[in-house]
């Protein structure tokens, strides 16, 4: 039975606490026999007994109780602290949600399908390094700056000047059919940069001190260095001073770039390994914009590719 009580105002003095009180409630309550019962838009205002400068004003809430998509939304408080009353925290904004159910897709795995290589890409691919950095400024003119990546995030943005649908090239088919099957920006796949070499031989890894058993893979831009994106384990060969070793007795890969040793490589012994190596991107957008130029033949001016984090 969805017995409930809507829109209800009222204010509660608190009968020995003469400083807390609740005012501008307004609720709806659908009993616990339903389980989408709610909460919502709570408005409340609570004064502590012990300290009148100790508040939280302006409350708004909405709370979805016992329930698969529980969640706390749209929180803004404001609180004083007791130690400092000049302390404060405004327009705090917030969603909390608890027990995320499952999309109504089947179970997700990235995709490790290689981007297509196709003749009809332009010269002019734009290739972009990005960073996040959170700069709070002080009244006194100074910065806090905080960077949040360690790493680049890298984008591209490319065009397509020729693009056949002639049997025998179907270069239009496997782009936007390679599009489609990851549909759009959801799956993600893996890329290789025609500006870099993806593959590396004997590529130094670092050198052992007999404690240390797990080596990244990296590479180098003049001195700074990153994590690769995805190596692809079947080409692996790993060699301590040159001489190779396999897997799985003396190492296994940590998927997307890590070497992992079973017994840590001895004091000065060298580690390297040679491997193909890939970015792990998604699309920019969720549409692409194919021209038909002429009987047959198609452009498409702009396709963004994007890193994501594995």
């Amino acid at each position: 039975m969805a017995n409930r009580l809507t829109q209800l105002t009222t204010e509660i003095l608190a009968t020995g606490v003469p400083w807390a009180r609740i005012s501008q409630l307004a609720t709806e309550i659908v009993v616990d026999d339903d389980p989408s019962a709610t909460l919502s838009q709570l408005l409340a205002e609570i004064l502590a007994d012990d300290d009148p400068n100790v508040r939280t004003p302006q409350l708004c809430a909405e709370i979805l109780h016992e329930f698969a998509m529980a969640r706390v939304s749209q929180f803004e408080a404001e609180i004083l602290m007791d130690d400092d009353p000049t302390t404060h925290v405004s327009q705090l904004v917030a969603e909390v949600l608890y027990q995320y159910p499952s999309p109504p897709f089947p179970e997700f795995t990235m995709s490790n399908l290689i981007f297509p290589t196709l003749p009809g890409l332009q010269w002019n691919v734009k290739k972009s390094p990005q960073f996040h950095t959170t700069i709070v400024k002080h009244t006194s003119g100074r910065e806090t700056r905080v960077a949040n990546y360690a790493y680049p995030l890298w984008k591209w943005e490319m065009s397509y000047e020729l693009l056949r649908e002639t049997q025998g090239y179907a270069e239009l088919q496997a782009l936007c059919g390679f599009f489609l099957a990851r549909s759009g920006s959801f799956d993600t796949f893996l890329f290789a940069d025609p500006a870099e070499s993806n593959t590396v031989s004997g590529d130094t890894l670092g050198v052992g001190d007999g404690f240390t058993t797990e080596y990244p893979i990296t590479k180098s831009y003049a001195g700074f260095i990153e994590p690769v994106g995805y190596v692809d384990i079947t080409t692996l060969q790993v060699m301590l001073d040159g001489v190779q070793v396999f897997s799985p007795a003396t190492w296994t890969m940590v998927t997307p770039n890590t070497l992992l040793f079973a017994v840590p490589p001895a004091r000065g012994v060298v580690v390297s390994a040679g491997y193909t190596w890939y970015y792990r991107v998604r699309f920019g957008e969720d549409a692409q914009d194919y021209n038909n130029f002429m009987y047959q033949l198609w452009n498409l001016k702009k396709l963004t590719l994007e890193m994501v984090k594995p």
